[in-house]
């Protein structure tokens, strides 16, 4: 009777959450996947242990995903990188001590991360933690992403900068000279005083 009928519709609500949950693991599996930048989560506890790296590794580093994993973060870091980050996950578990803390923060860093082939890729890692279900940090989630050509065009706009700096330097220098051959008073004062 009305236990037999329970048990379908309990059954029924099970096999529908099953399937909600297949559909979001699909999602989330197609969404990681197709994304650029990297994601990984390691433990608060022991950042050299990675818990999980995104697909995109292979093709920012050239690592498979089980290479990845089993690289220590000295391995993949640049060594002033590696001190960067560590410092600052010092400071973010020195906020956890903290009475009143946003619980939610993040914190982005740019750090420098060796390829397979052993060049360097500058990276823009923003990573907050994970926490468990006591509230506290469990896992760090970072997420990081190739800043190269955003880098290359800051270069770039320095040293154009730079260029346009030393052109009018010089068409000054050039406009003084012109002006000081022209009064016999001056000839020469600018060369002395700078």
């Amino acid at each position: 009777g009305q236990k037999g009928n329970w048990e379908v519709a309990e059954s029924a609500h099970l096999q529908r959450v099953e399937q909600v949950l297949q559909q979001s693991e699909e999602r989330y599996y197609v969404l990681v996947k197709t994304m650029s930048d990297v994601i990984w989560t390691v433990d608060v506890n022991n950042p050299n242990q990675v818990n999980y790296v995104s697909p995109s590794i292979t093709s920012l580093l050239g690592y498979s995903v089980e290479e990845a994993m089993a690289k220590s973060m000295e391995e993949v870091l640049e060594p002033s990188s590696v001190e960067a980050a560590m410092k600052a996950l010092a400071e973010e578990l020195d906020m956890e001590n903290m009475e009143r803390k946003d619980l939610s923060r993040s914190r982005t860093l740019e750090l420098e991360i060796k390829r397979n082939d052993g060049s360097i890729v500058p990276v823009e890692v923003k990573y907050s933690f994970l926490r468990g279900s006591d509230g506290r940090p469990a896992e760090i989630v970072a997420v990081a992403r190739d800043v190269s050509k955003r880098k290359e065009a800051e270069l770039e706009i320095k040293q154009s900068t730079q260029q346009l700096i030393r052109a009018m330097e010089d068409t000054i220098q050039a406009m003084a000279r012109i002006v000081e051959m022209r009064d016999p008073y001056t000839a020469g004062h600018q060369r002395r005083v700078s």
